[in-house]
């Protein structure tokens, strides 16, 4: 499943246009990316775990380039890290 289809399952299931649809994807969508920028994690009961996790010395990844990489995902909707639940 890609974002359009999510926004496509989520205007279905709750009697929505696909606009609004998409508006409430994004905003949770961007408030699990808040949390993750934040250092925090965001747990959704019966989904999943979404967490940063530090990568080991040999990583190419700097403080800057982390903060970066957080933002880039926070823009295309994905998560650096799932575990599920």
């Amino acid at each position: 499943m890609n974002k359009s289809d999510l926004v496509d399952a989520v205007a279905s299931s709750a009697d929505l246009t696909k606009a609004s649809a998409a508006r409430a994807v994004d905003a949770t969508l961007d408030a699990i990316g808040g949390a993750l920028g934040n250092g925090d994690s965001a747990s959704l009961v019966g989904f999943g775990t979404f967490s940063v996790r530090p990568t080991s010395t040999s990583s190419r990844c700097s403080k800057s380039s982390t903060a970066a990489w957080i933002t880039w995902l926070r823009r295309h909707g994905s998560s650096p890290t799932c575990t599920s639940a």
